[in-house]
């Protein structure tokens, strides 16, 4: 397995990574896992996390496309290159970028891959804000495509990209596993905060909870200048925000700072992946104000699988999953984000019976057995 990621940090694709892993690992695998020289050592049974040579003065990458991560995946491809010189694989399991070594690894081993597919990369590029590079964009297009048609089976974490694999004429090889978090992560030495709940003092307010990472295209200054619309009609509510690095956190504090509610907003930092797992089960009302891409967010199967009600923004990264019975969609603007949470709030029998609508959801599709299926589905489909 191939993990072009700093593993394991608290975010997104590193824990899709881990569940992955520990799945594969109940299935009876045995994986080494290779991954960049920086994250948490986790313990998973059967799986060796094995890491690339350290950069001097690389200690951290944030997150999406940077030339860091490119100095980072030069090392890592090198690393792969030995390992199966070295030992005889029956399957490279690849995650995002990692795909493209394959399409050289394969030539040379004639090992098969899987294409775990967590985004577009072009569409990452446009996110993070590369859309001028338009050569950029359709070298990594053709890589793409390249990829997806010389894999052996294709795992997406979403219905916007199966059908773009469909699309692209490679249905067959397709299996859609949602993201879904099942089970504790087990660190060695856990470097977040795991005290939650001592951190956090909501003083018996209401609580109004984001989790997940501060990048731009997540909506949270958006979401800043709707909690000033909120704090108008109701002053019982405290805004919580899990994740964010220090510099990140110092930024929104600042915003908040500016728009007159840094009384009603409290920001934790990175924390440990349990606790806020648990604290999200306690909140009022959890949001996702997210402004850009298709993928469905992680954050979402966590506040589906926790019977508190949801708001979210009307785009197609939601709506893949959540609809007007299980959560309050609204606009990408804080006028209309701020509504969505009024009434969320002031609807408590609507929003207990949409919470339950998503609980509901996500138990009959996305429990952990299900997960497990697909995944043998798709080494079955490698196998062949």
């Amino acid at each position: 397995m191939i993990v072009p990621q700093p593993f394991f940090t608290p975010r997104g694709t590193p824990l899709s990574v881990y569940y992955r892993a520990k799945a594969l690992s109940d299935l009876g695998h045995e994986i080494d896992l290779l991954t960049y020289p920086i994250g948490e050592d986790v313990d998973i049974e059967r799986v060796n996390i094995i890491r690339s040579p350290r950069l001097p003065f690389v200690y951290d990458i944030r997150i999406g496309p940077s030339i860091v991560k490119l100095m980072l995946d030069i090392p890592l491809f090198l690393k792969a290159l030995l390992l199966l010189h070295r030992n005889k694989y029956e399957i490279v399991h690849a995650h995002e970028e990692a795909v493209f070594f394959c399409l050289l690894l394969n030539r040379i081993f004639g090992t098969r891959y899987i294409y775990d597919m967590h985004s577009s990369l072009p569409q990452q590029l446009e996110n993070f804000n590369f859309a001028k590079l338009k050569p950029l964009i359709s070298i990594f297009e053709y890589l793409e495509r390249l990829s997806i048609a010389r894999a052996s089976a294709i795992i997406t974490i979403c219905k916007e990209l199966e059908l773009q694999v469909e699309k692209f004429g490679f249905a067959g090889k397709n299996e859609l596993i949602q993201n879904t978090l099942f089970s504790p992560i087990a660190f060695k030495n856990s470097p977040y905060n795991a005290n939650l709940k001592n951190l956090i003092n909501t003083a018996g307010k209401k609580v109004v909870l984001y989790a997940g990472t501060f990048e731009p295209y997540q909506g949270l200054e958006m979401y800043l200048e709707s909690i000033g619309i909120v704090l108008r009609e109701r002053k019982d509510l405290v805004f919580i925000f899990l994740g964010g690095t220090s510099e990140q956190v110092l930024e929104m504090r600042r915003k908040a700072e500016e728009l007159g509610i840094s009384d009603h907003v409290l920001f934790t930092g990175r924390l440990d992946v349990n606790p806020v797992r648990e604290f999200i089960k306690e909140a009022d009302v959890l949001v996702s104000p997210r402004l850009k891409g298709t993928n469905t967010p992680l954050k979402i199967y966590e506040y589906m699988a926790s019977r508190v009600p949801i708001v979210a923004t009307s785009l197609r990264t939601h709506t893949q999953e959540l609809d007007g019975e299980c959560a309050f969609l609204r606009d990408p603007n804080p006028h209309d984000f701020a509504g969505g949470i009024l009434e969320c709030l002031e609807n408590e029998e609507e929003a207990r019976r949409r919470a339950t609508n998503a609980y509901e959801c996500y138990s009959n599709k996305y429990g952990e057995e299900i997960y497990k299926q697909r995944l043998e589905r798709v080494i079955g489909r490698v196998k062949t």
